[in-house]
């Protein structure tokens, strides 16, 4: 019998032995097989592929097909037993790595024991940093689909756990008083740290536009519709003079079939932080279509002539009739 380190098998002389199968790898082709082992009339060990006969501990296989015990010789008799040998391949000798290198890195090597004194170090401490950032990668699972984020939590299937089995294999300690663990700590802080400052930076973008939109709007140039308040709480269908009607244009806008570019600039005006419009009509057909207009402010004299009269909205402008067909309101959509 010899052990083959490349296969991990036993060569037996007759057929193979796999220690890991319990089993050789082909059948006993011995013509009495059957008759000494008894084989045709016991189901438990009715098969040619088993270890003497399914009972290694009294039985011993010689050459692969024949083995000496109770009722198990040949008519010839039987030979001298050998000493029983182990089913267990050796384990391989290899020295052991590194203190705090990870055996990827030192090549062929046995881990060191986990426990305090695993490996540590700076490698445990960087390795920790990794796995802090790792677990962005499941919150981001979590954010995407909280119900596939939820079972990988309960199953342990998250990125961060395979990350952390992963440094065990290569022997990092992962243990909570390690530098692993530390590393983790240091990673959470560094984002906690990122986080803020991000979010002061966005803060300080949000207040910088909120101050350029306290300080007014330019004279001219083009604006969302839908930012853009009614001054009427009702119009007609049509515009003035009968020049087309208003429902149409909307329609021709958000078909292409008509272009915000050639329409005449609507007049805006700001009040109490709110932009209103005195072309409620031009306006209506812009938020229907979801489309920019260009735009003027309206001048003062304009203002003093309309208002009066125009400014007549109960919904602070961010709805308004049409008439005959019902109120229509997308402010702000």
């Amino acid at each position: 019998m010899r052990w083959d380190s490349a296969t991990g098998q036993y060569d037996m002389g007759f057929r193979n032995y796999a220690p890991g199968l319990n089993q050789f790898l082909s059948r006993d082709m011995y013509n009495g097989a059957l008759a000494d082992m008894n084989l045709a009339t016991d189901p438990f060990t009715g098969n040619r592929y088993t270890f003497g006969a399914g009972n290694p501990v009294t039985n011993i296989e010689l050459d692969g097909h024949m083995f000496p015990g109770s009722g198990g010789c040949p008519a010839s008799g039987c030979a001298p037993a050998p000493a029983p040998a182990s089913t267990t391949p050796p384990a391989p000798s290899l020295p052991a790595c590194p203190a705090g290198v990870a055996s990827r890195f030192a090549g062929p090597c046995t881990p060191a024991p986990m426990g305090k004194d695993a490996p540590g170090g700076s490698l445990g401490f960087l390795a920790g940093l990794g796995d802090s950032f790792v677990s962005l990668l499941d919150l981001g699972m979590t954010a995407a689909n909280p119900i596939q984020g939820a079972y990988n939590m309960a199953t342990g299937n998250t990125f961060s756990g395979a990350y952390t089995r992963w440094a065990a294999r290569h022997g990092i300690n992962t243990s909570p008083n390690s530098t692993y663990t530390g590393g983790r700590w240091a990673g959470a802080v560094l984002q906690m740290g990122a986080g803020g400052l991000a979010g002061g930076l966005f803060g300080a973008a949000g207040d910088a536009a909120a101050a350029a939109e306290d300080a007014g709007i330019a004279d001219s140039g083009n604006i969302a519709a839908r930012s853009v308040r009614f001054t009427q709480d009702s119009i007609g269908q049509t515009f003035k003079g009968g020049k087309g009607s208003v429902l149409q244009l909307g329609q021709d806008l958000a078909n292409g079939d008509a272009s915000a570019s050639d329409l005449p600039p609507i007049r805006v005006f700001e009040q109490d932080g709110n932009i209103y419009s005195l072309d409620n009509r031009r306006l209506f057909a812009g938020q229907m279509a979801n489309v920019d207009l260009p735009y003027t402010t309206a001048p003062q004299s304009e203002l003093d002539a309309e208002l009066p009269w125009k400014f007549t909205t109960n919904n602070e402008g961010t709805g308004i009739m049409l008439r005959g067909v019902g109120h229509f309101s997308w402010f702000g959509q």
